[in-house]
């Protein structure tokens, strides 16, 4: 669901997309959103509230769930970032300013995303926010390299 994603900070925890989690904070704004589409569609959205404890199994295995999804929403989204980031690299008709700057600001609301569910989990992800900032990076240089005048014909 992009708007979710867009909207409400959302997390894919199926690869297939289906099963998003949404923290509680967006819940108003969520259920809103829910009945205007089920007003307007045939189109029934179930949700649930989960609790994120820790101290309890079911706690636990959500805390998993979830940071599993977010590892793999946050890998997919930076693996689209690489591949264009590839084709601009190796391209004869590379990439724009606007575009990188697009991708940049991608991979900077992503940072932000997983550092709002790192705070409402009271846990760091180090590994993911590497991942995140390598992409950053060479953004950084691919714009960089435009500003020099090194994809200029």
């Amino acid at each position: 669901c992009r708007i979710c994603e867009e909207k409400f900070n959302s997390r894919r925890l199926r690869k297939a997309g289906g099963v998003y989690f949404i923290l509680g904070e967006h819940r108003d704004r969520f259920d809103q959103l829910v009945a205007a589409v089920e007003g307007a569609s045939r189109t029934e959205v179930y949700s649930y509230v989960v609790t994120l404890d820790s101290s309890t199994i079911d706690g636990q295995r959500n805390v998993r769930s979830l940071i599993t999804g977010i590892a793999n929403d946050v890998q997919s989204k930076l693996k689209v970032i690489h591949e264009r980031l590839e084709a601009h690299n190796t391209s004869d008709s590379p990439m724009g300013v606007r575009a990188i700057t697009q991708q940049r600001l991608e991979a900077a609301t992503i940072h932000r995303g997983l550092k709002e569910y790192e705070d409402a989990l009271g846990l760091a992800m180090p590994q993911i926010h590497a991942a995140i900032s390598s992409v950053e990076d060479d953004l950084v240089q691919a714009d960089a390299a435009l500003g020099k005048g090194l994809f200029s014909s």
